[in-house]
Protein backbone atom coordinates (compact mmCIF):
# COMPACT_ATOMS: atom_id res chain seq x y z
CA UNK A 1 0.00 0.00 0.00
CA UNK A 2 3.18 2.29 0.64
CA UNK A 3 4.57 1.74 -2.74
CA UNK A 4 0.84 2.71 -4.15
CA UNK A 5 1.01 5.90 -2.43
CA UNK A 6 5.05 6.45 -3.42
CA UNK A 7 3.51 5.75 -7.41
CA UNK A 8 0.74 8.31 -6.64
CA UNK A 9 3.11 11.07 -5.40
CA UNK A 10 5.79 10.64 -7.63
CA UNK A 11 3.14 10.44 -10.96
CA UNK A 12 1.67 13.66 -9.65
CA UNK A 13 4.75 15.66 -8.58
CA UNK A 14 6.48 14.55 -12.19
CA UNK A 15 2.89 16.32 -14.24
CA UNK A 16 2.99 19.30 -12.08
CA UNK A 17 6.95 20.23 -12.50
CA UNK A 18 6.18 19.81 -16.16
CA UNK A 19 3.16 21.59 -16.14
CA UNK A 20 5.26 24.01 -13.90
CA UNK A 21 8.43 24.27 -16.28
CA UNK A 22 8.78 27.50 -18.37
CA UNK A 23 7.06 29.29 -15.50
CA UNK A 24 9.35 31.66 -13.22
CA UNK A 25 6.63 32.12 -10.85
CA UNK A 26 7.37 30.85 -7.26
CA UNK A 27 4.08 31.64 -6.28
CA UNK A 28 2.03 29.95 -8.72
CA UNK A 29 4.68 26.76 -8.33
CA UNK A 30 4.10 26.87 -4.57
CA UNK A 31 0.29 27.04 -5.34
CA UNK A 32 1.21 23.72 -7.34
CA UNK A 33 2.58 22.16 -4.55
CA UNK A 34 -0.14 22.67 -2.07
CA UNK A 35 -2.57 21.37 -4.88
CA UNK A 36 -0.66 18.28 -5.15
CA UNK A 37 -0.25 17.72 -1.34
CA UNK A 38 -3.68 17.83 -0.98
CA UNK A 39 -4.18 15.43 -3.35
CA UNK A 40 -1.44 13.21 -1.71
CA UNK A 41 -3.68 13.38 1.75
CA UNK A 42 -6.86 12.55 -0.15
CA UNK A 43 -5.57 9.78 -1.92
CA UNK A 44 -3.70 8.24 1.29
CA UNK A 45 -7.03 8.82 3.05
CA UNK A 46 -8.64 7.28 0.18
CA UNK A 47 -6.11 4.13 -0.05
CA UNK A 48 -6.51 3.59 4.22
CA UNK A 49 -10.49 3.68 3.38
CA UNK A 50 -10.18 0.91 0.86
CA UNK A 51 -7.45 -0.79 2.81
CA UNK A 52 -9.80 -1.21 5.75
CA UNK A 53 -12.64 -2.40 3.68
CA UNK A 54 -10.32 -5.04 2.11
CA UNK A 55 -8.92 -5.88 5.45
CA UNK A 56 -12.48 -6.33 7.11
CA UNK A 57 -14.10 -8.43 3.69
CA UNK A 58 -11.47 -11.01 4.49
CA UNK A 59 -11.66 -11.31 8.14
CA UNK A 60 -15.45 -12.25 7.36
CA UNK A 61 -14.96 -14.28 4.51
CA UNK A 62 -12.14 -16.06 6.79
CA UNK A 63 -14.97 -16.29 9.61
CA UNK A 64 -17.54 -17.50 7.04
CA UNK A 65 -15.03 -20.32 5.60
CA UNK A 66 -14.27 -21.61 9.10
CA UNK A 67 -18.21 -21.50 10.14
CA UNK A 68 -18.85 -23.68 7.42
CA UNK A 69 -16.16 -26.03 8.39
CA UNK A 70 -17.68 -26.10 11.66
CA UNK A 71 -20.79 -27.09 10.46
CA UNK A 72 -19.37 -29.57 7.86
CA UNK A 73 -17.42 -31.41 10.67
CA UNK A 74 -20.83 -30.92 12.84
CA UNK A 75 -22.54 -32.77 10.13
CA UNK A 76 -19.71 -35.51 9.49
CA UNK A 77 -19.97 -36.22 13.28
CA UNK A 78 -23.64 -37.00 13.94
CA UNK A 79 -24.35 -38.36 10.52
CA UNK A 80 -24.56 -42.34 11.43
CA UNK A 81 -22.06 -45.02 9.75
CA UNK A 82 -23.54 -46.92 6.99
CA UNK A 83 -25.69 -50.03 8.20
CA UNK A 84 -24.43 -53.48 6.45
CA UNK A 85 -26.17 -56.29 6.37
CA UNK A 86 -24.95 -59.46 6.42
CA UNK A 87 -26.94 -62.54 4.71
CA UNK A 88 -26.81 -65.87 4.33
CA UNK A 89 -26.33 -66.52 0.53
CA UNK A 90 -28.16 -69.52 0.12
CA UNK A 91 -31.46 -68.50 1.83
CA UNK A 92 -31.24 -64.50 1.59
CA UNK A 93 -31.98 -64.37 4.92
CA UNK A 94 -30.08 -61.39 7.36
CA UNK A 95 -27.98 -62.58 9.64
CA UNK A 96 -26.10 -60.01 11.65
CA UNK A 97 -25.21 -56.37 11.04
CA UNK A 98 -21.80 -54.40 11.45
CA UNK A 99 -23.85 -52.80 14.55
CA UNK A 100 -22.10 -55.47 16.44
CA UNK A 101 -18.36 -55.92 16.69
CA UNK A 102 -17.40 -57.86 13.61
CA UNK A 103 -14.05 -60.16 13.21
CA UNK A 104 -12.80 -62.22 11.05
CA UNK A 105 -10.76 -65.25 12.22
CA UNK A 106 -8.25 -66.69 9.83
CA UNK A 107 -9.84 -65.32 6.67
CA UNK A 108 -12.28 -68.06 6.87
CA UNK A 109 -15.10 -67.14 9.26
CA UNK A 110 -16.85 -64.40 11.38
CA UNK A 111 -17.03 -63.75 14.76
CA UNK A 112 -19.79 -61.67 15.94
CA UNK A 113 -19.78 -59.74 19.21
CA UNK A 114 -22.92 -60.17 21.15
CA UNK A 115 -24.94 -59.08 24.14
CA UNK A 116 -27.59 -60.29 26.24
CA UNK A 117 -30.84 -58.67 26.07
CA UNK A 118 -34.76 -58.58 26.78
CA UNK A 119 -36.57 -59.97 24.13
CA UNK A 120 -40.10 -58.79 24.11
CA UNK A 121 -42.87 -58.15 21.45
CA UNK A 122 -41.86 -54.44 21.06
CA UNK A 123 -40.06 -53.24 17.97
CA UNK A 124 -36.70 -51.97 18.62
CA UNK A 125 -35.03 -49.77 16.28
CA UNK A 126 -31.89 -50.09 17.40
CA UNK A 127 -31.21 -53.72 16.53
CA UNK A 128 -31.30 -52.25 12.60
CA UNK A 129 -29.19 -49.57 13.41
CA UNK A 130 -31.39 -46.67 14.58
CA UNK A 131 -32.37 -44.51 17.35
CA UNK A 132 -35.48 -45.35 19.26
CA UNK A 133 -37.44 -42.50 20.93
CA UNK A 134 -37.72 -43.01 24.57
CA UNK A 135 -41.31 -41.26 24.37
CA UNK A 136 -43.11 -43.73 22.94
CA UNK A 137 -47.39 -43.42 22.67
CA UNK A 138 -47.42 -46.67 25.24
CA UNK A 139 -45.31 -44.09 27.68
CA UNK A 140 -42.09 -46.92 27.50
CA UNK A 141 -44.23 -49.70 28.60
CA UNK A 142 -43.08 -53.25 27.30
CA UNK A 143 -44.55 -56.40 27.02
CA UNK A 144 -42.51 -59.19 29.04
CA UNK A 145 -40.26 -60.98 27.63
CA UNK A 146 -37.22 -63.49 28.20
CA UNK A 147 -33.67 -62.76 27.93
CA UNK A 148 -31.37 -63.34 24.47
CA UNK A 149 -28.65 -62.18 22.48
CA UNK A 150 -29.31 -59.27 20.38
CA UNK A 151 -28.46 -60.75 17.15
CA UNK A 152 -30.32 -63.46 17.52
CA UNK A 153 -33.37 -60.95 18.06
CA UNK A 154 -32.64 -58.65 15.49
CA UNK A 155 -32.09 -61.11 12.83
CA UNK A 156 -34.64 -63.31 13.94
CA UNK A 157 -33.07 -66.49 14.28
CA UNK A 158 -34.27 -70.04 15.65
CA UNK A 159 -33.25 -72.48 17.97
CA UNK A 160 -31.43 -75.32 15.35
CA UNK A 161 -33.49 -77.49 17.22
CA UNK A 162 -32.68 -80.55 15.09
CA UNK A 163 -29.14 -80.29 15.98
CA UNK A 164 -28.75 -82.62 19.93
CA UNK A 165 -26.30 -84.63 19.31
CA UNK A 166 -22.46 -84.70 17.67
CA UNK A 167 -23.88 -86.97 15.29
CA UNK A 168 -26.96 -84.08 14.55
CA UNK A 169 -24.21 -81.47 13.77
CA UNK A 170 -21.98 -83.57 11.84
CA UNK A 171 -25.14 -84.44 9.74
CA UNK A 172 -25.90 -80.74 9.62
CA UNK A 173 -22.44 -79.41 8.92
CA UNK A 174 -22.07 -82.25 5.95
CA UNK A 175 -25.68 -81.20 4.31
CA UNK A 176 -24.51 -77.20 5.04
CA UNK A 177 -20.74 -77.73 3.11
CA UNK A 178 -21.99 -79.30 0.16
CA UNK A 179 -24.80 -76.57 -0.75
CA UNK A 180 -22.29 -73.79 -0.28
CA UNK A 181 -19.96 -75.81 -2.86
CA UNK A 182 -22.04 -76.00 -5.28
CA UNK A 183 -22.99 -72.41 -4.56
CA UNK A 184 -19.44 -71.22 -4.74
CA UNK A 185 -18.58 -73.54 -7.73
CA UNK A 186 -21.11 -71.67 -9.72
CA UNK A 187 -20.64 -67.83 -8.22
CA UNK A 188 -17.43 -67.62 -7.21
CA UNK A 189 -15.23 -70.71 -8.17
CA UNK A 190 -11.85 -68.60 -6.35
CA UNK A 191 -13.26 -69.18 -2.68
CA UNK A 192 -14.21 -72.65 -3.09
CA UNK A 193 -10.71 -73.56 -1.96
CA UNK A 194 -10.49 -71.46 1.22
CA UNK A 195 -14.35 -72.32 1.97
CA UNK A 196 -13.04 -76.25 2.40
CA UNK A 197 -10.33 -75.21 4.24
CA UNK A 198 -12.64 -72.97 6.53
CA UNK A 199 -14.98 -75.70 7.04
CA UNK A 200 -12.68 -78.08 8.45
CA UNK A 201 -11.61 -75.70 10.71
CA UNK A 202 -14.99 -74.44 11.82
CA UNK A 203 -15.92 -78.42 12.30
CA UNK A 204 -12.18 -78.49 14.63
CA UNK A 205 -12.80 -75.53 16.36
CA UNK A 206 -16.24 -76.72 17.36
CA UNK A 207 -16.18 -80.81 17.60
CA UNK A 208 -15.51 -82.98 19.87
CA UNK A 209 -14.46 -81.46 22.77
CA UNK A 210 -16.12 -78.14 22.79
CA UNK A 211 -19.78 -79.25 21.53
CA UNK A 212 -21.52 -78.77 24.61
CA UNK A 213 -20.13 -75.41 25.26
CA UNK A 214 -22.36 -74.09 21.61
CA UNK A 215 -25.77 -72.83 20.99
CA UNK A 216 -26.87 -73.57 17.43
CA UNK A 217 -28.98 -70.62 15.50
CA UNK A 218 -30.12 -70.74 11.82
CA UNK A 219 -32.16 -68.20 9.99
CA UNK A 220 -36.25 -68.99 8.96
Amino acid sequence: MKSMKTTLFLSLLAGTLLSSSGQGSSVATRARFRAVREKINLLGEILEQIEQVADMAAHRELKDTLTAGRRTSHRIRQQPSKLIIYKDVLTGEDMFTNRNKITVRDDRFYEVECKTVKMSFDVDDSFIGGNRNAEVEDGGKSEPGKIGCDIVVASKLESASLIHTEGDYRGYLKKYTKNMLKYLQKNKPGRVEGFKAAAQAWAQLVLPDNFKNWKFFTVK
